[in-house]
């Protein structure tokens, strides 16, 4: 059920290498965050993937096409939003479906164009160009571009840069309606935040590599361990404590972040601090911009 294979791929501009070896594989109806720091390949591995960009070396493979070897057949399982939308300032929305609804060779229906419109708020503004949208606008039109003819596969470049609060929940509620759909999703996003809250898998990409991929849960503990945080009302004074319960601690301001070993229990963490009315005001394991923040440190922050 692999849709998106990858298999020791290589990419340099110049002597500046961009993908140093890089695997990767997804299954079908998984979204993908695709995470990493800048520089780290992000945006290559999605330009290859679409067929816009040739790999030096290596397999690329999507729902069982050779990317390199038909890259017209791979291009129509693929949707791909670019972190630079494709869209023409001076045509109008309506218009904008009818131009890519020409490339796909598909016969195109104003009725059903505008239906679609609707479905992403956007059938007011059917006869305002390009120019006139909003940033939050031009984005759920680029989206529907890219779902036009169907694809099976879907690459969403910093889908979320720039958006207002009420378009962000938009386009993650469209990625999750998707993926129950049977669509496999890629998002790659410097947005940790809203990646970790959409996505069923995680992949971290360093200096070319993918240098962990899996469940979110099981990725964070795979590079920063059994890591969680604390924040309390008020720490107490003595932590000492903690030593017998935790492999290591550091305790910062209002939050007290600490690692398990293999048989220690979280549990007993908590209640410690209970037994010295030290209320929770939250609690649980390191989010994903921190565990990144802990591969670009090493690994051991």
């Amino acid at each position: 059920n692999d849709v998106l294979i990858l298999e020791q791929v290589f990419k340099s501009y110049g002597r500046v290498s961009a993908l140093s070896g890089l695997n990767l594989r997804v299954k079908e109806g998984e979204i993908l965050g695709f995470v990493g720091p800048n520089g780290a390949g992000k945006t290559t591995t999605l330009k290859i993937l679409s067929a816009l960009l040739k790999p030096d070396s290596g397999i690329v493979s999507v729902g069982g096409v050779d990317v390199q070897s038909d890259p017209r057949g791979a291009r129509r399982l693929i949707g791909y939003l670019p972190d630079l939308p494709l869209l023409y300032d001076e045509l109008t929305v309506l218009d904008t479906l009818k131009v890519y609804a020409n490339f796909w060779a598909l016969e195109f229906d104003k009725t059903a164009a505008l239906r679609a419109l609707g479905e992403y708020e956007l059938e007011a503004l059917w006869n305002r160009r390009v120019r006139t949208l909003s940033k939050g606008q031009k984005q759920r039109l680029s989206l529907l571009v890219a779902l036009l003819h169907d694809p099976r596969l879907i690459l969403l470049d910093e889908p979320f840069t720039g958006l207002d609060i009420e378009s962000r929940e938009f386009l993650r509620q469209r990625i999750e309606s998707l993926a129950e759909q049977g669509k496999t999703l890629v998002v790659s996003s410097h947005d940790l935040a809203d990646v970790e809250r959409i996505s069923s898998s995680v992949a971290l990409i360093v200096a070319g590599k993918v240098v962990s991929c899996g469940a979110k849960e099981e990725v964070k503990a795979k590079v920063v361990g059994n890591v969680f945080k604390i924040v309390l009302a008020e720490i107490p004074s003595d932590l000492e404590g903690l030593r017998e319960c935790t492999r290591e601690y550091f305790a910062h301001g209002d939050t007290v972040t600490f690692r398990l070993g293999d048989d220690q229990n979280v549990n007993e963490v908590v209640k410690y601090f209970i037994e010295r009315n030290s209320p929770l005001r939250a609690f649980g394991p390191l989010g994903l911009e921190e565990t990144l923040l802990g591969i670009m440190k090493g690994g051991n922050s």
